[in-house]
């Protein structure tokens, strides 16, 4: 089921990052952090955070809790099929049939691209099509949405899904390729990136104790190393006064941009 909450702050800062809002200092907030050790976190900002540009938010209000270089335009890698994902939400047509065509395969291949493997000729839904974009980072998927609707839902925290074959397409399976999802405790979201020239990017998402925070993490390195995994861990566990350690299988290093 969608949940707009959730949507309406990822668009707050996902659209502020899509026209360019992504760094320079900014003076700190004391954010109600709901403990001492929280408070005294905030008073003293985060440490050991590679990242080059960076910024954390209160989830419910958008008050800004830490940033740096936010307002720098910067690339910002996939992060971008978020603002395509909200484009579909918000049409409340996820329903609508998409026939996958070979322009959407082949915009993946010329690009360089992540893909998620879809076929021309295959029938799929709006909704669908959402879970090919956001878990495995497809640009056909992505290519495919945005020729449909041109110029809710829960699917960023899903860590897989299965589609089976049907009367109009093939079967799929999808991984999520934010690792922060089951591993770091009340992550929901939201969307990796990578490219040679964005770095590691992550724009992420989670709640503890009925609060909920939302970030972003650009150029944490140059290349797939999980840095923004670990980048976004220390900056929720110093946004909510926590310690909670955060152990990743190493992603395939290079590869594809996303």
């Amino acid at each position: 089921m969608f949940r707009s909450r959730r949507f309406r702050c990822a668009r707050t800062l996902a659209a502020s990052i899509a026209v360019a809002a992504v760094t320079g200092t900014c003076a700190l907030g004391s954010a109600r952090a709901g403990s001492a050790s929280a408070e005294a976190a905030v008073r003293h900002g985060p440490r050991s955070i590679a990242a080059y540009a960076a910024e954390l938010a209160d989830g419910t209000t958008g008050r800004q809790l830490w940033g740096r270089r936010q307002y720098r335009p910067r690339p910002i890698a996939s992060i971008t099929k978020v603002m395509t994902a909200l484009v579909v939400v918000q049409s409340r047509h996820l329903g609508r049939r998409i026939k996958i065509t070979a322009a959407d395969v082949e915009y993946a291949r010329a690009h360089d691209s992540t893909s998620a493997g879809l076929r021309p000729g295959d029938v799929l839904t709006a909704g669908q099509l959402l879970y090919a974009m956001l878990l495995p980072s497809g640009a056909d998927a992505a290519h495919a949405l945005a020729n449909s609707f041109g110029p809710g839902w829960d699917v960023v925290g899903r860590r897989r899904y299965l589609l089976h074959a049907g009367p109009h397409h093939h079967r799929y399976l999808w991984q999520n390729t934010n690792l922060l999802l089951g591993r770091y405790p009340g992550a929901i979201g939201i969307k990796t990136g990578w490219t040679p020239s964005a770095g590691e990017c992550l724009l992420f998402e989670a709640s503890h104790n009925k609060r909920v925070l939302i970030g972003v993490v650009l150029d944490s390195a140059p290349t797939k190393t999980g840095a923004t995994f670990t980048d976004a861990a220390r900056l929720l566990n110093w946004g909510f006064g926590l310690q909670n350690a955060l152990r990743l299988p190493r992603p395939p290093a290079g590869g594809r941009g996303e």
